[in-house]
């Protein structure tokens, strides 16, 4: 075999390189060689790609990465144990799944390798679906927090043939069409040449085992659905949108019998008295006149149920805000916002014939003090003129 180059060297990296850098320079090259996106010859690309693939698979192990700086390709070859790289040790997927996309990366090695690409998500035992659900919870709930309960219609797996879907285990056999292999192969000769066609067995559909008496529970589906309530805990401070998980809370999966998660989403009803504006809550209140001129208490309730007395100062003015702290709502890192009160002038539509005498009166007066206070402005502004 011709001997191979350092590995340091085919990633353009230094022998003191992070994880990171190395990681880094592997992304740039494995983009640049793929050959099935790189310009030029592809046989080239492919064996380019097969250097830099295990140039990355050494250095970013720490214990692979130890032995070669130690002993070379020596090291890491016998680390193997078969005196030369082997392929099904490759254990960083993974990053090329990230890079390319799962049947991007799964074609390539397959292809250049004639291995199966597992990655972690193949290596982790198979869950059952998740599944979503939509609730709705009053404002009040924002503040303090809640227990919601739903009910969720899961499928789980039989618990009398364990997801065989048989009645007994006995009852489970072999699909004489496919041998149990799951797959049928038909071979077809043309002139010196045979081609190979390999199709999933309809009778057994892929399993390589049929099933000879139902179970009679679940009718030889494996599964069955349950209609059950779930707990969930609203924390305090969720907002419109907020996705909660319940771990467990989903579909079991047929053959390993683990079960997905259930995701809430959580909707906030309208509150009639008050709005929410992120953490704080705007409340809305009308005064008289009289109380807006002269100023004066009035009584308001809070989200708790609670009521409080607030002052109104003097001239307060339309759409004027007096801010009551820490009394909106919490957020989910724990911080309490503010309650704003938005004053707004009650007008009456219809008033007594005494409140209309008062008002006319009061217009008189404030008629007679704007005509005083613009014979004072006009004798000021003569004098102005005068003395200038």
């Amino acid at each position: 075999m011709p001997e191979k180059k350092d590995y340091y060297q085919i990633l353009g990296v230094d022998r003191n390189a992070s994880e990171a850098e190395i990681k880094s320079a592997f992304r740039r090259l494995a983009k640049m060689f793929h050959p099935d996106v790189y310009q030029g010859d592809r046989k080239f690309a492919e064996e380019k790609f097969k250097e830099i693939s295990e140039a990355y698979e050494v250095l970013v192990d720490p214990q692979k990465r130890e032995l070669y700086d130690r002993y070379g390709h020596a090291g890491v070859e016998s680390r193997f144990g078969k005196g030369y790289f082997d392929w099904e040790d490759f254990t960083h997927f993974d990053d090329l799944e990230d890079l390319f996309g799962r049947r991007f990366g799964e074609d390539l090695f397959s292809r250049l390798f004639g291995i199966h690409m597992t990655t972690a998500r193949d290596r982790a035992p198979q869950k059952g679906d998740d599944l979503r659900v939509d609730i709705q919870i009053d404002l009040k709930s924002v503040l303090t927090g809640s227990k919601e309960y739903v009910r969720v219609l899961r499928t789980l797996r039989c618990p009398f043939c364990r997801g065989t879907g048989a009645r007994r285990p006995d009852d489970i056999l072999t699909c004489n069409r496919c041998g149990g292999t799951g797959q049928i192969r038909n071979v077809q000769t043309r002139g010196f040449a045979s081609f190979m066609t390999i199709t999933t067995c309809p009778e057994c559909r892929g399993e390589g085992k049929i099933i000879g008496k139902a179970c009679l529970d679940c009718k030889g589906s494996g599964v069955t659905q349950r209609l059950q309530t779930v707990t969930i805990n609203v924390p305090r401070g969720v907002e419109e949108g907020t996705r909660l998980k319940v771990r467990g809370a989903g579909n079991e999966d047929r053959a390993t019998g683990l079960p997905g998660d259930l995701y809430v989403v959580i909707h906030i009803k309208d509150h009639p008295e008050f709005e929410r504006y992120g953490n704080d809550l705007i409340h809305h209140v009308e005064i008289s006149y009289p109380t807006a001129v002269l100023g004066g208490s009035i009584t308001i309730p809070l989200l708790d149920g609670t009521k409080q007395e607030i002052k109104i100062p003097e001239g307060i003015q339309p759409g004027e805000v007096i801010t009551l702290k820490g009394k909106g709502l919490p957020s989910l890192e724990g911080d309490i916002g503010d309650m704003q009160i938005k004053v707004h002038i009650l007008v009456p539509k219809k008033v007594s014939k005494e409140e209309r005498a008062l008002l006319l009166q009061l217009e008189k007066i404030q008629k007679e003090k704007s005509s005083m206070m613009g014979r004072v402005k006009e004798r000021l502004f003569r004098r102005d003129e005068e003395s200038s």
